[in-house]
């Protein structure tokens, strides 16, 4: 049973290079917005309106930002408006972002706030493309957020939701409403998921924790829970009517209970500890018991334990099976076979 613990790695990487994206845009807006920066290629309508913008500047490291705009005004004080805006800036690692949308509103006061609207697309030279219909940023509180779908793609992998929420203060991103993750073969979907980062400018994934309804499906097995699924690099945690199915040499195993905890070694899913109602199927068996512990090719049952096969049904307190050879040991055993006797 193993895992691809890198792909999730890479989805880390695209969330943190769009977020850290915004907020480099926005501080170019900011920018952009002083008076004696509209020159060159701009028609100046009044005290602060143009029309045909197109401009370069710096960032304050020095990077190149560059801006083109149909129109630009100021609707009230401090509040300014771009129309068909498209804006290109590099990242601190010197990719080059490109940010577009039909509408955007600007506020500069004591806050320093930015809002999107209609057909907001962020792209980078590596082959990111993040769309939405809506995106609010808001620098001071380090945030970004939008009501609408979202969607995030590059090479192989592609995610999407109804709603987001960037925190670069606790360093996590919330997908909101039928969220969705495919890269390559391995797919997740939930109805909230968090991504929580190490560090979102390293681009280091802490935790996934997807929430109601979460499926996590790789060719190797697939994990499912009604509650949640809580992915870390060393662990992966589910609760509330938890469902694994995987395979192991020519054998499937549907495994069912209350609660999982597996351990993830070097991409591979180790040792899986089950609670509450455990059930595990196989093509021959049925065993049940109040928990359990998958190893490797041993599988050990506790607890009003009941095993059911052809011949009948066998009945102990704790059970030893060894998957590979089919041996069974069973303590403080009792059962009953095909002819109804007890043995």
């Amino acid at each position: 049973m193993r895992t691809r613990r890198a792909k999730i790695k890479f989805i880390s990487i695209l969330f943190a290079v769009a977020a850290v994206g915004i907020f480099v845009m926005l501080s170019a807006f900011l920018i952009g917005t002083k008076k004696d920066m509209f020159e060159g290629n701009a028609f100046r309508h009044g005290k602060n309106s143009f029309s045909n913008v197109s401009f370069k500047t710096f960032d304050s490291s020095g990077k190149n930002i560059s801006l083109k705009s149909d129109e630009v005004y100021e609707s009230q004080k401090d509040h300014y408006v771009f129309k068909n805006l498209v804006s290109a800036f590099a990242l601190s690692n010197g990719e080059l972002v490109t940010v577009s949308a039909n509408q955007t509103k600007a506020i500069r006061k004591d806050r320093t706030e930015c809002e999107f609207i209609g057909n907001v697309k962020l792209s980078t030279e590596s082959g990111l493309l993040m769309e939405s219909e809506k995106l609010f940023v808001d620098c001071n509180k380090k945030i970004a957020s939008g009501d609408s779908d979202v969607v995030i793609s590059q090479e192989n992998t592609h995610l999407s939701a109804k709603g987001y929420f960037f925190d670069m203060n606790n360093n996590t991103l919330t997908l909101n409403n039928k969220a969705n993750g495919s890269f390559k073969s391995n797919k997740i979907s939930a109805n909230k998921m968090i991504i929580c980062f190490n560090d979102m400018h390293k681009k280091s994934v802490k935790s996934i924790d997807a929430f109601e309804n979460a499926n996590f499906t790789t060719p190797d097995y697939t994990l499912k829970a009604s509650k949640s699924i809580l992915y870390t690099e060393n662990e992966v945690k589910a609760s509330q009517n938890v469902v694994l199915f995987y395979h192991k040499d020519s054998s499937s195993y549907d495994v069912r209970a209350d609660s999982m905890q597996a351990k993830i070694n070097n991409g591979a899913l180790g040792t899986v500890k089950a609670n509450g109602s455990l059930i595990i199927k196989t093509k021959d068996a049925k065993i049940r018991s109040d928990s359990g512990i998958l190893d490797g090719d041993n599988v050990n049952v506790f607890g009003n334990v009941v095993i059911s096969g052809k011949h009948g049904n066998i009945f102990g307190k704790t059970a030893t099976i060894d998957t590979k050879t089919g041996k069974v040991l069973v303590s403080k055993s009792s059962g009953i076979v095909d002819d109804g006797k007890h043995r």
